[in-house]
């Protein structure tokens, strides 16, 4: 009977022990979960603050694009009533003007290579097929994203990219 009550009160003792240990366990689980639960709450508030802060930012932007919008039409509709405007004797003497400027910049460089590489811009065939060529890539998507049919489209292409041509000849390095 004595090693019954000796082996009861081990077994007693071991159940103990492994439910003490259990335990332990459980709440070192439970311990990591509440640490995980804090360290996604905190990133849940971080996402929601920045959230915040890009859609601030994108309401900035749709304000800049409004207002880039407006200024190319009224530059397109500007381009287009100088366009009536201009007299083709002008383009002439305005081609004449560039050239003698260009002949006389390549006299004063000499043989520097600082300006060879920006001389071209000043001719406009040059700046006009250097525009041709990047502009289109660079506004596509925004003309795109404006909704303008195609005749009229076609129309704010040409002037930026005219835009850009005067653009390149007036750069100087």
């Amino acid at each position: 009977m004595k090693l019954l009550v000796v082996l009861t009160f081990g077994l007693l003792l071991a159940s103990l022990g492994f439910l003490v240990l259990q335990n332990q366990q459980t709440a070192q689980q439970l311990q990591s979960a509440l640490s995980y639960q804090t360290q996604l709450q905190q990133l849940s508030e971080d996402n929601a603050r920045q959230r915040l802060r890009f859609e601030a930012q994108i309401e900035a932007l749709n304000q800049q694009l409004l207002s880039s919008s407006v200024q190319l039409t009224n530059l397109s509709n500007t381009l287009q009533e100088t366009r009536l405007q201009i007299d083709p004797d002008y383009e002439k003497l305005l081609q004449q003007a560039r050239t003698e400027v260009a002949q006389q910049q390549t006299m004063r460089q000499g043989d520097s290579n600082r300006g060879s590489a920006f001389a071209s811009y000043s001719d406009p065939s040059n700046a006009k097929a250097l525009a041709m060529n990047n502009m289109p890539r660079l506004y596509d998507s925004y003309l795109n994203a404006l909704g303008i049919p195609g005749t009229e489209r076609q129309l704010v292409m040409d002037a930026i990219v005219d835009f850009a041509a005067l653009h390149y000849q007036r750069w100087r390095p």
